[in-house]
C-alpha cells in the first residue's frame, strides 16, 4: 500500500506540474486556477525577473511561515539570487538554504521553470524540502530491501523443499540433480541475500560475491574439502543486478563441472577463481591444474545441461568466453557491465 501510495503522489505531482508549466495565455482561467488549487500542498511561487512573488501557493506558505498578506520578495527570503533569473530557455534546479519568518533555514531543492505569464516573462518555483526528499528514498530503499529479503527467503524455501524431496529419492542420479539445481538456486540467493545486507541496493560487490560462492560451492561438495584447495583472487568489482544474476549463474556452473569432471580417482589438485579489469572491461578466469579437456572437445557442441547453460549465460552477458583444457581446464570470461533494460 505504501508503494501504490507513493507512486499515485509522484504521478499526480507529475501532472501537475506538466499543466502548470504550459504558457499562461494558452491555459483558460479556469482550468488554471484548478490546477493551482490542486498544487496547493506543493510550494509553488510565481517570481518575477528583479525578484518580486506575484503569488504563491498555500504550501509556500506553510514552508516559510509568511501569510498572504506578508508575502516578502524572493530576494528577502533567499528565493532568487546572484544565478537567477536563469537563461530564459532553460530549466533550473538547484538547492539553497531558504530563509523563514522564524529566523530558521530550510534546506530545499529548487526547479526554476521560465514561463510566460499574461504577456510577461517570469518564473515558477517549485521548492520541496531536503527532508521530505529524503524520507522518500528512505521508504523506497526499505521496500527494495524487503523486496531482496523476501526473494533470498523464498529461494531459500525452494532449496529446502528440494532438499527434502531428495531425500526421499533412492536413485543416485536423481539426487544428484536435486543438488545441482539446489547450487543454482542458492547462487542466485547469495545475490538476493547481499544485496539485502549492503548499503547500494542495485549493485553487489562481486569480488566478494564470487568468494562466498567459491566457498559454498566447496562445501556443498564436502568430499572434495580434503584433497583439493581453492585458491581466491577478487578485486573489487561492482556490478548491478542486471549483469550479477546471469555472471553469478555461469561461475556457479564453471566451478561445479571443474569439481565433478577435472580431479577424477582422489587426485589433489587446485581450483581458481579470479576477477579483475582488463583494457575497460571485466575479466573473470577460472581454471584448475586438473585432468584437463580430450583434444577433440568442442564444449559449445557438448549436450549437456551445465554446458549449454554456460553458452546461454554468456550470450545474455554479452560476454566473450574461452575454454582451454590443453593443461588443466582453463575458463576465460571477458564482459561488460550490461544497462538496466526497463521492463514496464
Amino acid at each position: 500500500m505504501k508503494r501504490l501510495r507513493l507512486t499515485t503522489q509522484l504521478t499526480n505531482r507529475r501532472r501537475r506540474s506538466q499543466l502548470l508549466t504550459l504558457p499562461y495565455p494558452e491555459v483558460c482561467p479556469e482550468v488554471w486556477q484548478a490546477a493551482w488549487q490542486a498544487s496547493a500542498a506543493l510550494a509553488l511561487a510565481w517570481v518575477t525577473a528583479d525578484g518580486q512573488m506575484l503569488e504563491a501557493s498555500s504550501g509556500f506558505y506553510a514552508l516559510t511561515g509568511y501569510s498572504p498578506a506578508e508575502l516578502p520578495s524572493a530576494t528577502a527570503i533567499n528565493l532568487w539570487t546572484a544565478d537567477c533569473p536563469p537563461d530564459s530557455a532553460q530549466l533550473l534546479k538547484t538547492q539553497r538554504q531558504l530563509h523563514c519568518k522564524s529566523g530558521q533555514c530550510v534546506t530545499v531543492d529548487l526547479i526554476i521553470e521560465p514561463i510566460c505569464r499574461q504577456g510577461q516573462q517570469c518564473w515558477l518555483v517549485l521548492a520541496t524540502p531536503v527532508e521530505a526528499n529524503q524520507t522518500e528514498l528512505q521508504e523506497k530503499a526499505a521496500l527494495l530491501k524487503e523486496i531482496h529479503h523476501r526473494v533470498r527467503n523464498n529461494l531459500h524455501l525452494i532449496s529446502n523443499l528440494l532438499d527434502l524431496q531428495a531425500s526421499s529419492v533412492n536413485d543416485e542420479q536423481v539426487s544428484a540433480l536435486f543438488a545441482t539445481t539446489q547450487n543454482r538456486i542458492q547462487a542466485m540467493t547469495l545475490i538476493h541475500e547481499q544485496l539485502y545486507q549492503s548499503a547500494d541496493l542495485g549493485r553487489i560487490d562481486f569480488g566478494e560475491y564470487l568468494r562466498r560462492l567459491t566457498l559454498n560451492v566447496f562445501l556443498a561438495n564436502s568430499n572434495d574439502l580434503e584433497r583439493l584447495t581453492p585458491v581466491i583472487r577478487v578485486e573489487s568489482v561492482w556490478l548491478n543486478l542486471e549483469t550479477a544474476v546471469p555472471c553469478g549463474l555461469l561461475v556457479n556452473e564453471l566451478l561445479v563441472n571443474s569439481l565433478q569432471h577435472g580431479f577424477p580417482n582422489g587426485q589433489l589438485g587446485e581450483l581458481h577463481v579470479e576477477l579483475g579489469q582488463v583494457e575497460q572491461q571485466i575479466q573473470i578466469k577460472i581454471w584448475d591444474n586438473g585432468l584437463g579437456l580430450a583434444s577433440d572437445f568442442d564444449w559449445q557442441q557438448v549436450d549437456s545441461l551445465g554446458l549449454k547453460l554456460v553458452r546461454i549465460l554468456a550470450k545474455q552477458l554479452k560476454a566473450k568466453i574461452q575454454i582451454d583444457g590443453s593443461s588443466g581446464t582453463v575458463a576465460t570470461l571477458n564482459f561488460a557491465e550490461l544497462k538496466y533494460q526497463t521492463r514496464f
